[in-house]
């Protein structure tokens, strides 16, 4: 391979590497940025644009940190010299020639450049590629269950005696019929144990008549129905099988519940009579 397509061939190297480290530099800060707007409380929209617009900026002022103007064949063959300090100069000093001296031909052909080089491009995609794995991964956990109960915005530190329509929250888990079990009322709770398949209501009553109609229920992302009558707000759901985060919202302010099901227990049966027979004709 002649210098002058060893220069060209680690320029689009080194153009693709910094591109690279670029975007995943971008990716991690956009990704890190909307995280952070979510837990201080941004709208889902406004996080994604300040999301994009922070990742963009990072990109291209990482690209151009990284490029420091054109990346000329001058330049690269600089770096490969820096890095293949055997070379002694003579890539650069062969870069361009008609025809070049056997003794750099022979200078060049003996170093091994591409093995330092390559080690140069995979420390430089390090950094960046672990930013945006450890971004991803704040960003996977917050949305999580444990995430969502663990990383709660400053905003949602609500005070019991703070008089709005989160201030005080009642809670009534209406086991199935068939469980045969009085309906439980809780006050502010922190978890709601709750048999699966049971009803649950949430309700409350804000300082003003009209207030309440602000307030927003969302269990696992998913929004339900409030109603409002007099004043008072109540959003009905069922219990799932699984446990899951409740999330009410009313203006700056937020409350967070668990729900942590349980499954029923399996009925006893016992066989009264007949005493031996195994198999009954009649149930």
């Amino acid at each position: 391979m002649t210098p002058t397509l060893l220069v060209v061939r680690w320029r689009r190297w080194l153009l693709l590497t910094a591109s690279v480290a670029a975007a995943a530099a971008g990716v991690a800060a956009g990704v890190l940025s909307f995280v952070i707007a979510r837990l201080l409380d941004a709208a889902p929209e406004q996080a994604k644009v300040l999301g994009v617009v922070v990742g963009a900026l990072t990109a291209a002022w990482d690209l151009a940190r990284r490029l420091k103007g054109p990346l000329s064949a001058d330049r690269v063959a600089l770096w490969l010299e820096e890095r293949a300090p055997s070379l002694q100069y003579a890539l650069i000093s062969a870069l361009g020639l008609a025809s070049v001296p056997p003794r750099l031909a022979e200078t060049i052909a003996r170093v091994d450049v591409a093995r330092p080089a390559r080690h140069a491009v995979a420390r430089t995609l390090v950094p960046p590629v672990v930013a945006l794995v450890m971004a991803i991964a704040l960003a996977t956990f917050q949305r999580s269950d444990a995430g969502a109960a663990l990383l709660i915005p400053a905003s949602e530190n609500l005070r019991p005696g703070e008089s709005n329509a989160l201030a005080n929250v009642r809670v009534t888990v209406s086991p199935p019929a068939y469980a045969r079990r009085p309906a439980t009322r809780l006050v502010n709770p922190d978890v709601i144990p709750a048999l699966a398949g049971s009803s649950i209501t949430v309700e409350g009553r804000g300082p003003g008549a009209g207030d309440s109609a602000g307030v927003g229920v969302v269990m696992d992302g998913t929004a339900l129905k409030v109603s409002l009558t007099d004043g008072q707000w109540r959003a009905a759901l069922s219990a799932p099988r699984s446990p899951a985060v409740l999330r009410l919202r009313y203006g700056a302010h937020a409350r967070v519940f668990a729900i942590e099901p349980y499954a029923d227990s399996l009925p006893a049966v016992t066989l009264a009579s007949p005493a031996r027979d195994t198999v009954l004709r009649m149930p």
